[in-house]
């Protein structure tokens, strides 16, 4: 249960002083938060955003928590009406989207609110979008664009890992497989990024959504179409998750560690915003359809490897990455030293090292590598991969060899 004004109370005045960002291309109404305490204006920002009247999405264990009290009783104190959605399931189907867009459209909302992980965030996303444009769910993610923005949605994220929160794009499942849209109409209008709503995070969740925010944050750097702001922002996502995502999983009430996990989440998705996932997204894809694996741990489980597929390619940025990580000496070794430290990273938060202690069968393999190129297939992956040396990738990961893949 979240006692939240229990750790309002003590979490250090400068963990509660609001940092707020915005910049050149941001909505005049838009901005995101970042503090202790912020999710309490909810209320203010619905107002702000549009008529008094929310649709609430979430899910049913924050409500079994008590989270979605504190924000329903935001909004509430502030006048504005709110109705709950609370059926969005991890991984979720295209067709819960789709339910939640339906309910946005039989009545008048002024604004979405989204309190959750990335599930829930991109349900929201979806339903405000689908309250004012005609289509059906399934033509937006076939290439149909939108034709308005929607209603005003705020993002109030539970998890430190995923950046719906700042990310232009939504994720579903549909038939076993991840399905995508991407428009900048997607961009919440208000991030409200409170370290305090992620503290009910069980350990194995903290430390999974945690990876996927190293993920983006990576991936974000060594890209071939990175860009200097995104290395600015992916070297201190980095630096954040080493330095504080083993104390958060270990203690879930270390209020500095979930405020950094915080930033380093935000900070991770921005960067990732400029350029797209590689191989370890495409690899936990596969892994999540398969195993039912959390997204984030299927990242992390293929990070130290996939970088190792692209080491030659990439040196330069894995070095960024060691400094990143505190590493002095010689740069030369920097890049083998930073994708160990990753790999090590998984033993630090109880997560598994290799395929075969999260449970796959060898004999998958090939199917999975199969699957991997045909429908998660990475053209601007810095090294140009065919299946063989996906299959002898995913032959590394099932061993727990970071070696390079000839």
């Amino acid at each position: 249960m979240l006692l939240y004004d229990e750790m309002l109370k003590k979490a250090p005045e400068s963990l509660k002083r609001p940092v707020t960002w915005q910049t050149a291309g941001t909505k005049a109404l838009g901005k995101l938060v970042i503090g202790c305490g912020v999710a309490r204006t909810a209320g203010e920002e619905a107002r702000r955003l549009g008529e008094p009247r929310a649709l609430l999405v979430t899910d049913s264990t924050l409500s079994s928590l008590h989270v979605v009290d504190v924000i329903v009783e935001a909004l509430e104190s502030s006048g504005v009406n709110v109705d709950v959605f609370s059926q969005v399931e991890a991984e979720p189907r295209i067709e819960l989207a789709g339910e939640a867009g339906e309910m946005a459209r039989r009545h008048q909302y002024g604004t979405v609110v989204a309190l959750g992980g990335g599930s829930v965030i991109d349900t929201a996303k979806a339903a405000a979008m689908l309250a004012t444009n005609p289509g059906e769910i399934f033509e937006y993610i076939s290439g149909k664009g939108f034709e308005g923005p929607g209603l005003p949605r705020i993002a109030i994220p539970t998890t430190s890992g995923t950046g719906s929160e700042v990310s232009n794009s939504f994720v579903f499942s549909r038939e076993g497989r991840k399905v995508f849209s991407a428009d900048a109409l997607l961009f919440p209008d208000v991030a409200l990024i409170d370290p305090i709503m992620t503290s009910t995070m069980p350990p194995r969740v903290t430390a999974g959504t945690g990876l996927d925010a190293l993920c983006h944050a990576v991936e974000g750097l060594v890209h071939p179409k990175a860009y200097p702001i995104g290395d600015a922002l992916s070297c201190k996502a980095i630096e954040f998750v080493f330095n504080y995502l083993p104390r958060a999983t270990r203690d879930g009430s270390d209020i500095e560690a979930r405020y950094h996990m915080s930033w380093a989440s935000s900070l991770g998705m921005m960067s990732y915003n400029w350029t797209g996932g590689l191989y370890a997204h495409s690899i936990s894809y596969v892994l999540t359809h398969h195993l039912g694996m959390g997204h984030g741990m299927g990242c992390g489980i293929s990070l130290p490897y996939t970088l190792m597929l692209n080491i030659d390619y990439i040196r330069e940025k894995l070095v960024y990455m060691g400094r990143a990580l505190g590493m002095a000496g010689d740069a030369s070794n920097l890049p083998e030293r930073a994708i160990q430290r990753s790999w090590e990273l998984l033993e630090e938060v109880n997560l598994p090292q290799s395929l075969e202690e999260a449970g796959v069968e060898r004999q998958s393999l090939r199917s999975y590598a199969e699957e991997t190129m045909e429908q998660y297939y990475r053209p601007f992956n810095p090294r140009d991969v065919g299946l063989s040396q996906v299959e002898r990738l995913l032959e590394n990961m099932w061993e727990g060899s970071l070696k390079p893949v000839e």
